[in-house]
């Protein structure tokens, strides 16, 4: 990648830790990592080599390891028996890796790029390796949690990365760049996950970050040059302008809601007081962080003021959705294929290849696109409303669709376009409106919005189809429904009665449809979403100045 240096409008230049806004005057900024030429220069020859194949080698990790781990999610399951908690597989992960990355934009921007990038990369590590040692659900959990505490940083770490390193123009090609390789780690995780589950054990998804993660590691600590730009912060000074306290009102306002969705219905009683008090806790911790993010102006983890930009919010919503609507499929999907068609965890992953592949070559060939036609807006409202038509033809999917291959093929296809051509557009449309100081923290709440809304709605999705599934068994005359949910999602194939089987697959199919319908609301509000970005030139700007190598 190649990078260029330009100055900023008089408006949008930091001066001595102050901000100029339109009308002249001054408002105090938050300390930011200066923005200035490097030492190193920019990065060419084999020094650009090493750091291309570095940024692609952890969006790679980040791919794989949001994908793996769902051909192997019914067998983790089977082992544990612990079907309860399949939800917090990941929403576990999904949790951490969303609520934190507006946390590591701010740490991007006040301590040294290389330090909070490697730092990240060695917490997923950690985690991977507590999951592939795990022994329990509860274990195998805290893993994923772990793991996705670093995916945030190592995320968000390329994202800022490149975005200091290429001009306006060049990003969505760049973006396209990152997709095609992350579409790379998206299609072999699926196939690389059902293969080690059904050939070796599905410890060995986790076991493969390590070297990956380790060489990424020492590429980075030789080849990522710091920049010169002394710090006139002190370390505590910088630490202490981190919202610490939001950061925790988030986290606990989320996990009361995902603790209300687990076991609601399921464990406890939607009407019981513990599922109303973890609903209440989630509302009053919601509303405190909103207070203080308000209250702490630019210091607050996501400025409140970013959102009175038309494109910010819309784009942000748009990603909400989107995220939403593709982390429900491709977590779903592979359940379908396994415990309503009796497919193996390979064959799960074959199966959901015709959605990855979509999903990747639109994701592919609109940032392409979109760096000659130069506007956002008419891909990101042709995308999601492909999208609303495939996600509402794969809720026709049932127990029958196994004798029609060209229906779970095209529907998957058909919603793979719709979502591939809007799904990193949102990004794109963003840094055509963000200032260079929001830069860092822009990108994270949009990037953030995007994996808040998988995690959210997996749980979400999991919770109907937990309640949905119970209720269908009470009509299955006979069947050991205790016995059914502690058996795991697809081990009630072999456990139960031959002539219950048929009517337990059709309860499971009407459980999984009704998980699966919420993303046919939400693609459709990443249409409304996209009607509200504006029209602004990926051309008409001249970028940032390169605060990295």
């Amino acid at each position: 990648m190649s990078s260029e240096l330009a100055t900023l409008d008089r408006q949008e230049a930091q001066v001595s830790g102050y901000q100029l806004n339109s009308g002249g005057k001054r408002k105090e900024n938050p300390p930011q990592l200066p923005k200035v030429e490097l030492d190193g220069g920019n990065p060419s020859g084999f020094r650009l080599f090493m750091m291309a194949l570095a940024l692609s080698l952890a969006i790679y990790i980040v791919a794989l390891d949001q994908t793996v781990i769902s051909p192997a999610t019914a067998t983790i399951t089977n082992d544990f028996h612990a079907l309860q908690d399949v939800g917090w597989y990941a929403s576990g992960y999904l949790l951490t890796s969303t609520v934190l990355q507006p946390f590591f934009g701010r740490l991007y921007g006040y301590f040294s790029m290389k330090l909070v990038f490697i730092a990240s990369t060695a917490v997923f590590e950690i985690g991977s390796l507590i999951c592939a040692l795990a022994r329990n659900s509860p274990t195998f959990v805290v893993g994923r949690a772990i793991a996705g505490i670093g995916v945030a940083g190592v995320y968000i770490g390329v994202l800022v990365i490149v975005s200091v390193m290429m001009p306006l123009q060049r990003k969505s090609l760049a973006g396209g760049l990152i997709g095609a390789i992350y579409g790379v780690g998206a299609i072999t995780g699926p196939l690389i996950g059902g293969a080690l589950t059904a050939e070796v054990t599905w410890r060995w998804c986790f076991w493969l970050n390590l070297p990956i993660g380790a060489v990424t590691l020492g590429i980075i600590s030789l080849f990522l040059r710091e920049p010169h730009c002394p710090q006139t912060e002190s370390i505590p000074r910088r630490l202490m302008s981190i919202d610490w306290l939001g950061i925790a009102l988030l986290h606990g306002s989320v996990i009361s809601l995902l603790i209300a969705l687990q076991n609601g219905g399921v464990r406890d009683a939607w009407g019981a007081g513990v599922t109303i008090a973890e609903l209440v806790v989630f509302g009053v911790l919601l509303l405190v962080f909103m207070a203080l993010q308000v209250y702490l102006g630019e210091r607050a983890t996501v400025p409140v003021r970013l959102f009175k930009n038309r494109t910010i919010f819309a784009a942000t919503t748009h990603n909400f959705a989107v995220g939403a609507t593709y982390f429900s499929l491709a977590y779903f999907l592979p359940i379908y294929f396994q415990a309503v068609l009796g497919t193996s965890a390979l064959g799960a992953g074959i199966h959901t290849l015709p959605l990855i592949i979509a999903t990747i070559v639109s994701i592919i060939a609109t940032t392409t696109a979109v760096t000659f036609v130069g506007y956002v807006p008419p891909f990101m409202i042709f995308g999601s409303t492909v999208a609303s038509i495939g996600t509402g033809l794969i809720h026709l999917l049932s127990p029958t669709t196994s004798t029609s291959t060209g229906k779970w093929i095209g529907y998957q296809i058909i919603a793979g376009v719709g979502l591939g051509t809007t799904y990193q557009l949102a990004y794109v449309a963003s840094q055509t409106v963000l200032s260079a100081a929001d830069v860092e923290v822009g990108t994270a709440i949009v990037v953030f919005s995007q994996t808040l809304g998988g995690c959210l709605f997996v749980s979400i999705s999991q919770s109907i189809y937990q309640n949905k599934f119970l209720k269908n068994l009470g009509s299955v005359p006979g069947v050991d429904i205790p016995a059914v949910i502690a058996g795991g999602m697809t081990t009630f194939r072999s456990t139960v009665p031959e002539n219950l089987l048929p009517q337990v697959i059709v309860a499971s199919s009407r459980a999984l449809r009704d998980a699966m319908t919420p993303s046919i609301a939400l693609a459709c509000l990443a249409f409304v979403s996209s009607l509200f970005i504006e029209w602004k030139s990926t051309r008409g700007h001249k970028g940032v100045v390169a605060t990295a190598a």
